[in-house]
């Protein structure tokens, strides 16, 4: 390999790693492809990923090697992602050379995303649809919630990195409180749910899906990744707890009695059939806000749809009814929607990690992200202790789900399949490749 061919690798190897990070690929996939690829363009190289930093060192016949750090934010293009992983494919099978590889990483990097107006517009209805199949509300309640995730959309829009979840948290708490304060003045009587209105407003913000993401990554071996997530998760939470109890506070001049619940009435919650209504919206706005594309509509949504389904039917069962048994009806979900995602990887080759993103995303904040989140302002200590404790328990067990998922249906034919040396020439010098050559 002359200069210009290594130079013209290695870069080729960063860019890659870039954009599996930014697209929102886990760490461990990211090390992954990436050993392939270098390996499949005779390139040595190790890997190292954690949240918002790669590790890249390569080496070259003269025992000479050099490391390269790349700093890089996470964020989430299942669309982009797929294209991706299809272009690691056909490089690792040697349908595609570097040069041809570099410009067709440029074209999907310049691969346009939402518009701002559509993104902007599904913040609402996730906070909408959220509060009336998360919490059971009214329609006064899921308005209001629309109108305080329309605003929680707009900061997310703006370059504002610093304090959003707490500024977020708190406006959102704020406002929400002053509402709670004029129906306790003129409608002292109305059942207004202050906790699940301001959850169900910032359920973009909550971090379920980091947390299970972290435990993935923990239970892969990529401890140093997964530690650094969850601690920040768990960080983004306590900030997030803090902003709601902050603008609560704030909120002086409200009656002593505005928490009181014995001196409102509550309506009978809407009929669960209202829900079959409300999730096609929640799902097409999750679509939306992880990127996908209409390809990838059909596929992802029924993936959703069936986990959802299972979730929903297990949650009803009186045995799982309490905190503690939340943990096996996200288990068994988790487990069929991977299982879905497998078998739709195997049957057409395509990544599977788009289907189990967005499908995890409509469990997390239901049972997870916002569950778990409501311990954070209990009266006592100990509600802290228990809501960590939880939110632990339910993301190990939505991992298990998606490792008795690979387990049961393999996204790729790995080592349980027979693996002999295919005859492209890409192939020949390590192992590695022919296994995952044969899922191509």
């Amino acid at each position: 390999m002359s200069k210009d061919q290594r130079v013209r690798t290695r870069d080729f190897l960063m860019g890659l790693a870039k954009a599996f990070a930014k697209y929102g690929a886990p760490s461990h996939r990211i090390e992954y492809l990436l050993e392939l690829v270098a390996l499949a363009l005779e390139q040595p190289a190790s890997f190292v990923v954690i949240p918002g930093v790669i590790w890249v060192s390569f080496g070259d016949e003269d025992h000479e090697s050099s490391t390269h750090l790349i700093k890089v934010g996470q964020s989430w293009h299942m669309y982009k992602l797929s294209l991706v992983n299809r272009l690691c494919k056909n490089v690792i099978a040697g349908d595609l050379e570097v040069r041809g590889a570099v410009d067709r990483l440029n074209v999907i990097a310049a691969e346009p995303d939402w518009g701002v107006g559509w993104s902007w517009a599904a913040y609402p209805v996730v906070s909408f649809t959220i509060c009336m199949i998360g919490f059971g509300g009214t329609w006064v309640d899921g308005a209001i919630s629309a109108v305080l995730g329309l605003g929680v959309g707009a900061t997310l829009l703006r370059a504002f990195p610093h304090l959003i979840p707490f500024l977020d948290a708190f406006l959102a708490s704020f406002i929400s409180r002053v509402i709670m304060t004029a129906f306790r003045k003129y409608q002292p009587t109305y059942c207004y749910n202050h906790v699940s209105i301001v959850l169900s407003a910032i359920v973009n913000l909550l971090p379920g899906l980091s947390i299970t993401i972290s435990l993935i990554e923990v239970a892969t071996k990529n401890i140093v990744s997964g530690t650094v997530r969850i601690f920040s998760a768990l960080f983004h939470a306590s900030m997030l707890g803090f902003g709601i109890t902050s603008g609560r506070a704030v909120v002086t001049w409200a009656p002593d009695n505005i928490d009181d619940t014995t001196l409102t009435h509550c309506p009978p919650a809407i009929s669960p059939l209202w829900n079959f209504l409300f999730f096609p919206p929640l799902c097409f706005s999750f679509l939306i806000l992880f990127e996908a594309r209409r390809p990838q509509f059909l596929h992802i949504s029924l993936v959703s749809t069936i986990g959802y389904t299972v979730y929903s039917v297990l949650s009803t069962l009186p045995q799982f009814s309490t905190s503690a048994g939340q943990v096996v009806p996200n288990a068994i979900s988790a487990f069929t929607i991977g299982v879905a995602a497998n078998i739709y990887s195997r049957l057409t080759k395509d990544v599977a990690v788009p289907a189990i993103i967005v499908g995890i995303v409509m469990l997390v904040p239901g049972s997870m992200g916002v569950r778990a989140t409501l311990g954070f302002f209990g009266k006592n200590s100990t509600d802290a202790v228990q809501v960590v404790f939880e939110m632990l328990m339910i993301g190990m067990s939505i991992g298990i789900g998606l490792f008795m998922a690979s387990l049961a249906v393999f996204p790729i034919k790995g080592p349980r399949y027979k693996v002999g040396f295919l005859q492209n020439s890409q192939a020949r010098f390590h192992p590695k490749l022919t296994i995952f050559l044969n899922s191509i």
